[in-house]
């Protein structure tokens, strides 16, 4: 995939893991994104709470 004339794309995945909880509790789980973004810039990692 290239990016010319300042596009770009970007990709969502998306995670969830849960499990049962057990005898004593209700399933405890969690669901989060990572974020891809292609352009045409430097390469950065950019960490930020979403």
């Amino acid at each position: 995939m290239s990016t010319e004339n300042n596009t770009s794309y970007t990709l969502d995945f998306w995670f969830h893991a849960g499990d049962f909880g057990g005898q004593s509790g209700p399933s405890n789980t969690v669901n989060k994104r990572l974020r891809i973004v292609i352009t045409n810039q430097d390469t950065a990692i950019i960490d930020r709470l979403i």
